[in-house]
């Protein structure tokens, strides 16, 4: 399996936590154009496709759903916009908002959050989380 959104991976996510008192399902797909091009190999287009088929798969499972589009900090931030609006229309509660490899500058970051919750009409429908990788010393910054 090469991510946490493919068929196949919400199946045994599922298979998983099935007898969990309060079940929740993460999805994570990279948004950014170097992730999508590298690990994905797809188009910004067939990874929306993507994520929005992955959150519906999910949300057939149980009511909570969370999606993180994975290396956020480094991808545009129109289409985190775009794509946090699909996976909230189809049904995430929980968006996480991951800088997958400890880029962004804390400005930045706080830019991005700021960015996705004027950008997106639907925000208010779910729980932002944030998600920062120390690869650089800049999380803890």
């Amino acid at each position: 399996m090469g991510y946490a959104a493919e068929p196949a991976a919400v199946d045994m996510a599922w298979e998983a936590i099935r007898h969990a008192e309060r079940p929740r399902i993460a999805l994570y797909l990279p948004c950014s154009d170097i992730r999508l091009e590298t690990h994905l190999r797809q188009t910004r287009e067939q990874a929306l496709e993507t994520a929005v088929a992955a959150v519906k798969r999910a949300k057939g499972y149980c009511p909570d759903v969370e999606f993180a589009p994975t290396d956020a900090a480094r991808a545009d931030p129109e289409y985190v916009c775009q794509i946090v609006q699909a996976v909230i229309a189809a049904g995430a509660g929980t968006v996480e908002l991951a800088d997958s490899v400890g880029y962004a500058l804390p400005g930045e970051y706080a830019r991005l959050v700021r960015r996705v919750q004027s950008g997106v009409p639907n925000i208010e429908d779910v729980t932002i989380s944030v998600h920062c990788h120390d690869d650089l010393g800049l999380a803890l910054a």
